[in-house]
């Protein structure tokens, strides 16, 4: 059902962006037909392999590489896009990820989903595609269709989600899983509704994502889905009354050095940022005066 669980978010997505289908808007959309296929084919695949790849891992590992997504965004955005980060950014985002293992793992060990009855090295193959996939998807989506194309994050949400569906759609028709999905569907009548509320919600926080991906860019925008697990885990103490582990004590200390580290991080460049204007005024009066100087020597 690996498929299955791929196709149906796509196609819901395809229909709740940009207001309707691709034929409706295709002379209004910035990027082009390319594009979206190459976006489409990291969309779905980010999606599939990791859900193909929860068949072999335990709860452990895919709590470790989801935790971990931020450092091949990072990595691609560097390689590829040639960006820069300083190493204090890198620091405060290795104490981040640590952070969120820590927190994660506590969970894990609270809900007693420990236990390393599935591990397949054929699994952190899939997962890791998956991973690399979707950093390379926001790494995309950032650089190219919303600083180059100036394309908005409604169309690039509908035609990513189009092209995505199309691909899951046409594997499972050649590999026979399309009959078995259509029947188990028919078997659960109940799927759909499920199926329109999960999507609904993600929806919405896909909308916000790609909004941040297009005002700050992809790592600034995983760092904020990273943060989002840390919160969601906290507030899981207070709703559900969630016992409190050293783990997720560890991960506190972390959360807030990373909390630290990004302030200070912050402060760095605002001071260096005074210091180049205070610089350039410098400069302006000497030159003015020299200028004077000039023009009273010539006098």
């Amino acid at each position: 059902m690996d498929g299955w669980k791929t196709l149906t978010p796509l196609v819901c997505r395809t229909c709740q962006g940009k207001d309707g289908p691709a034929p409706t808007i295709a002379g209004s959309m910035k990027g082009t037909a390319f594009d979206y296929a190459r976006l489409g084919t990291l969309t779905a695949s980010g999606m599939y392999f990791t859900n193909w790849s929860l068949r072999y891992l335990n709860y452990t590992l895919r709590v470790l590489f989801k935790a971990s997504k931020i450092l091949p965004t990072v990595l691609i955005a560097v390689v590829f896009y040639k960006k820069s980060f300083t190493g204090r950014d890198y620091m405060n985002i290795l104490v981040l990820v640590a952070s969120i293992v820590l927190f994660s793992y506590g969970d894990a060990v609270g809900a007693g989903k420990t236990d390393n009855g599935t591990f397949d090295v054929f699994g952190i193959a899939l997962i890791t595609i998956g991973v690399i996939a979707d950093a390379l998807t926001s790494n995309f989506e950032s650089e190219h269709l919303f600083k180059v194309r100036k394309a908005s994050h409604s169309e690039v949400m509908m035609a990513a989600s189009l092209f995505g569906s199309l691909y899951m759609l046409a594997i499972m028709v050649m590999t026979g899983k399309a009959e078995d999905a259509y029947n188990y569907a028919l078997a659960n009548p109940d799927l759909a509704v499920k199926v329109v509320v999960s999507c609904s919600a993600g929806y919405f926080s896909i909308t916000f994502i790609l909004k941040i991906i297009k005002k700050v860019g992809a790592v600034p925008a995983e760092i904020v889905k990273s943060i989002r697990r840390v919160v969601s885990i906290v507030l899981s103490f207070i709703i559900y009354h969630k016992p409190f582990l050293s783990w997720h004590g560890f991960g506190s200390v972390l959360f807030l050095g990373f909390i630290y580290g990004t302030f200070m991080a912050k402060m760095a460049k605002v001071r260096a940022k005074q210091a180049s204007k205070a610089g350039l005024a410098k400069a302006s009066i000497d030159l003015e005066n020299l200028a004077t100087k000039k023009t009273v020597a010539q006098n």
